[in-house]
């Protein structure tokens, strides 16, 4: 089923999560196609945006690669569990030297984020007062704060 204007860039975000989700399960195409009953080619020209999956078929996707059908559209945000379950899959086969330098590193990003977010809300906040303070919005405030 082929599609016209802006639905391409649909189908080839559509395409490479399938083709991601489906590397991340550890199956070749050629697995996926005798899974669910279709020549290799049909899954090649799914994974690349040529045609169109039926509703039918990401939901075989999604059973066969143990993700939610929503994440074969490409813009998933997975709940933390499924995050971590998927980290898990990809260090698994590692040594456990290799795990231990990898979670250090996912740890470490982890708190530049939270730094960052928090970085972020203070700016804002100072943003705020001060935006308060040009409009006169916070007078009532420094008299009380005077007053105490």
């Amino acid at each position: 089923m082929r599609t016209a204007g802006g639905s391409e860039e649909l189908l080839k975000r559509i395409g490479g999560a399938i083709a991601a989700a489906r590397k991340r399960a550890g199956l070749t195409q050629s697995v996926v196609a005798n899974a669910v009953g279709v020549e290799i080619q049909t899954i090649s020209r799914l994974e690349t945006g040529t045609i169109s999956p039926t509703v039918h078929r990401l939901s075989q996707f999604a059973e066969l690669f143990d993700c939610p059908i929503g994440s074969l559209f490409g813009e998933h945000r997975a709940a933390a569990g499924e995050d971590a379950r998927s980290l898990s899959l990809l260090i698994a086969d590692l040594p456990r030297e290799d795990r231990r330098v990898i979670l250090r590193i996912v740890s470490d990003a982890a708190s530049l984020a939270r730094a960052k977010d928090e970085r972020q809300y203070r700016e804002a906040a100072i943003e705020r007062r001060e935006l308060l303070e040009a409009t006169g919005g916070d007078k009532g405030k420094k008299r009380r704060a005077k007053r105490l």
